[in-house]
């Protein structure tokens, strides 16, 4: 579950405070921001000082809100300034759990966020298409007392990256890796479509569903969203001359890391540096336990620049192709989501990737060590042998992935690719034409 950084109850959609103007560049501004940073760090820190000391529910408490009563089943996790319980309703046939995320009233409100995460809900339950909301949790209730103020949500399961560091202890399997990034760059659309940024993408924002959702992924933690269009209309909001940074050193994008206005392009930057992510724990970024910004920025500068080999070793060589497309968009870009769906499917295919198969957490203990043991080891992922010492099963394996790509018109997303790929060379001519 989602830690609770949670906010209040919208009456109207949140805004920002806007920045004031200067003639100082963005980068300028940005690393003079030294003592803001430790003053934010200090609101933190004083934040998790309060933790200890806030009273917790316990197990049994009961609250109200307009419509329903809650009682706490459990603590799930806390953060600076809520926590999550897991809760039933009381004196209904309901009997399903839910998660309740409160936010303390009292606190600086630059870093209260559970309004706009209610605000962000609540547009997304009124998407008419139910596959545009499926990876979206569903807003039961909301509510607020005299300590806190809370929302209600449905129940689901561990982050992304608490399955592979506590159930799986391993990496994705190449699979699910690519399952993990077509699912959740599908959420990143969607949210897109409703004219809003998350700005923190990353593999702990991303959780499974329960039961029969249990091949669903969620995308969680909108405390930060921030809507880019005016209004409901398509029209975008002028960027800002300056713009803090905001968000997750490891995945946020580089405009993130040099203070100027965030983009779709950039909740994609930090989609692409997750995929990587979810491939290999170790080598999928290079910069993961570095924590200086200037120095990440740099790592990441390196990486469109693909001067790190060794992570693209471990995906398919065709996300290269991710990789110079989402390089060249700009802040204004509409990105084009379709080829990158498309894209995903096609790389599997390519890559003989079964993206039909089971979940790694949807297999039992037992298929998981299998799958674990059938892995070859990094010498034979070297030499192309298998442990025998022969190619007998690389031979088959490869003549079994042409057969299956010739039964599903494997090429099929290949043209599709390269004929959008033609569309967008031909209107970057029309603009260079528009332009002279």
């Amino acid at each position: 579950m989602p830690q609770a950084n949670s906010s209040a109850t919208p009456q109207a959609e949140p805004s920002e405070t806007p920045q004031a103007k200067s003639s100082a560049t963005p980068q300028a501004k940005c690393l003079a921001t030294e003592s803001k940073v430790v003053q934010t760090a200090k609101l933190k820190q004083h934040s998790k000082e309060k933790l200890g000391k806030r009273e917790k529910m316990k197990e049994g408490d009961t609250l109200k809100s307009d419509n329903f009563k809650w009682k706490v089943v459990k603590l799930l996790g806390s953060g600076g300034f809520g926590d999550v319980y897991k809760v039933v309703k009381v004196d209904s046939e309901d009997t399903k759990k839910y998660a309740l995320k409160t936010e303390t009233c009292e606190g600086d409100k630059r870093l209260l966020r559970l309004k706009v995460e209610v605000y962000v809900l609540k547009l997304c339950q009124k998407v008419d298409k139910p596959e545009r909301k499926k990876h979206f949790i569903e807003l039961v209730d909301r509510g607020k007392n005299e300590k806190f103020k809370f929302l209600v949500m449905g129940l689901v399961g561990q982050s992304l990256e608490d399955i592979r560091r506590s159930t799986l202890r391993r990496n994705y399997s190449k699979s699910t890796g690519m399952q993990i990034a077509h699912q959740t760059l599908q959420a990143v659309y969607d949210l897109h479509e409703l004219g809003y940024l998350h700005r923190d993408i990353k593999p702990q924002n991303f959780a499974v569903g329960l039961e029969l959702q249990r091949n669903v992924i969620y995308m969680l933690d909108f405390g930060i969203a921030r809507r880019f269009t005016i209004g409901s209309t398509k029209e975008l909001k002028a960027p800002r001359l300056y713009v803090k940074f905001i968000g997750t050193i490891r995945f946020a994008s580089r405009a993130c890391h040099n203070c100027v206005e965030q983009g779709r392009k950039d909740d994609l930057e930090s989609w692409l540096y997750m995929a990587f992510d979810v491939l290999d724990n170790n080598n999928g970024l290079p910069w993961k336990r570095v924590t200086n910004r200037r120095q990440v920025l740099n790592y990441k500068q390196k990486f469109f620049a693909y001067k790190w080999p060794k992570c693209y070793e471990i995906v398919p060589n065709e996300y290269k192709r991710l990789v110079q497309y989402l390089n060249c968009l700009n802040f204004t870009d509409e990105p084009d989501y379709i080829y990158m769906i498309h894209s995903i499917r096609a790389i599997a295919k390519e890559n003989g990737i079964d993206m039909d198969e089971k979940l790694d957490w949807e297999m039992s203990p037992d298929q998981r060590q299998r799958e674990t043991e059938t892995e070859p080891s990094e010498d034979n992922k070297k030499t192309g042998t298998d442990d025998s010492g022969t190619n007998e099963r690389t031979s088959k394996t490869k003549q079994a992935t042409t057969r299956r790509k010739e039964r599903t018109g494997a090429h099929t997303d290949s043209k599709f690719i390269n004929s959008r790929m033609k569309t967008r060379k031909d209107k970057s001519k029309d603009r260079a034409i528009e332009n002279q």
